[in-house]
């Protein structure tokens, strides 16, 4: 499989400059063709630096969410007082900060890599082939949930959510396209040991989660597709690779988790932590009762757990997207203090 279009292209009469387009020399006796055939080398750098863009990009859009939310008023209530708003604004600031909380510990892990660790240059290509199709996805739905919610605004190109909306959705395709990735990593036979140096496996739903890639890889090892309900092999094996990867994000919050000490950054922690292992454990809780993991009282009392996170996560939307740090945008009135006086 791949993620890139091929093509074959005929030239005749072609000049081809000293330094070469290519490196190497080639000669042909005249009226011979050639047939050429470039290695796609190592993408697993560029890969992790797109997953970072894109949650950059999705940080940007929250921040600009937030700041227009507190201004906009409709029938006299500002938007930010509105709960749908509030329900967008915590079902995507977890998401966010967990990716980014992904992104930025496989960075340092890299640093690593690159001159001694104990995490082979093979088992970081498969936690960025994991990373990757997670991060540029939770960008993509961050910044969708941004575009419906600024309406007409999202539209003006100043406002470059448009321009975000582009280039989050050519990530997804670039070095190896989403769904590419996540078919290669989870056909992996090493996907189980997937680790973050560090991470113990020991927050409030971490067990469940495991649960969750342990019943998809036995499942697989027994052929049995209908239990997974799964269309066939290569969707069980994106079913194993999504499981792991939001598994790998609860971990590098887990992380950060236990590196703060601040009481209030700990309890917006734990509430990130909450919501993405929560929602990743609720969106499967049909599955998790049929294997016997999960009783409908326990789902009932996760959702409870679940708002309870939600709720801190919305009344704190400006604390979390100040601490983004978005730059200043010129002229883009939905990054602005006052978006009315950005308008010509």
């Amino acid at each position: 499989m791949s993620g890139r279009c091929g093509a074959f292209v005929p030239f005749d009469g072609l000049l081809v400059p000293g330094a070469r387009v290519v490196d190497g020399t080639l000669v042909l006796p005249e009226g011979h063709s050639a047939h050429f055939a470039v290695g796609a080398g190592d993408f697993t750098d560029g890969r992790l630096d797109l997953g970072n863009a894109s949650i950059a990009a999705a940080r940007g859009a929250l921040a600009a969410l937030v700041s227009y939310a507190h201004q906009r008023e409709v029938g006299g209530v500002r938007l930010i007082d509105r709960d749908s708003i509030d329900e967008d604004l915590a079902t995507q600031l977890g998401p966010v900060y967990a990716a980014t909380a992904l992104g930025r510990r496989l960075r340092t892990l890299r640093a690593a890599t690159m001159s001694e660790s104990s995490t082979s240059t093979t088992d970081f290509a498969l936690l960025v082939m994991l990373a990757k199709p997670l991060l540029s996805d939770i960008a993509l739905s961050a910044i969708m949930t941004v575009h419906d919610d600024t309406g007409a605004h999202a539209h003006l190109r100043a406002n470059r959510i448009a321009d975000l909306l582009g280039g989050v959705g050519s990530i997804r395709t670039a070095e190896g396209a989403n769904r590419v990735l996540r078919v290669v990593a989870g056909s992996r036979a090493d996907l189980r040991h997937a680790r973050l140096p560090g991470a113990e496996l020991s927050w409030p739903g971490a067990d469940i989660l495991i649960a969750r890639e342990d019943g998809i890889a036995a499942d697989r090892t027994a052929g049995d597709l209908d239990r997974l309900d799964a269309a066939g092999p290569e969707a069980a094996a994106e079913m194993a690779a999504q499981a792991t990867a939001i598994r790998l994000a609860a971990q590098a919050v887990a992380l950060d988790l236990a590196d703060t000490t601040d009481p209030t950054a700990r309890q917006l922690l734990e509430d990130v932590l909450g919501e993405v292992t929560l929602t990743a454990i609720l969106d499967h809780g049909q599955w998790h009762h049929e294997h016997g993991h999960l009783s409908q009282e326990d789902l009932s009392a996760f959702r409870t757990q679940r708002r309870a996170h939600r709720t801190r996560l919305a009344a704190h939307a400006r604390l979390l997207t100040t601490a983004f740090a978005v730059p200043a945008i010129p002229r883009a009135p939905l990054f602005s203090a006052n978006y009315l006086e950005e308008y010509p």
